[in-house]
């Protein structure tokens, strides 16, 4: 592997690590909002329902309600996938840039382990 192709391979690296080291706070911010929205529906649903129904709602409300819960939900899924596809692409970042340590005669330890729950067809390095 030729300087350039390090280099590059270097700069895809630490922009893939500062998405995955983003990518928790990105799925927290998902989960917090989507849970303040669910407590504030709910507050809203009990104060202008009665025993009754909700027959001073339009219909239009009762049936858009739950779309937004389940568009931050379907958000926050794909949000995930994208994290954990992201840690299988570091992990081969990780595996083409290995450092060989010259003391030790080992490499330089991963950020990543091989075990997750994204199948790889291919664990080992290609050769």
């Amino acid at each position: 592997m030729t300087p350039e192709e390090t280099d590059r391979l270097f700069s895809v690296y630490a922009a893939e690590r500062q998405d995955d080291q983003n990518s928790l706070v990105v799925a927290f911010a998902i989960a917090t909002a989507g849970l303040t929205y669910i407590i504030a529906a709910a507050a809203f649903l009990v104060e202008n329902c009665d025993r009754f129904g909700c027959s001073k709602l339009p219909s239009w409300v009762q049936l858009l309600a739950p779309s937004i819960a389940i568009i931050f939900f379907g958000f926050l899924v794909l949000n995930v996938a994208a994290t954990r596809l992201r840690s299988v692409h570091l992990q081969r970042l990780e595996e083409e840039l290995e450092i060989s340590l010259p003391k030790t005669g080992g490499k330089a330890p991963r950020f990543h382990t091989e075990s997750g729950i994204v199948y790889r067809l291919y664990a080992t390095k290609r050769g």
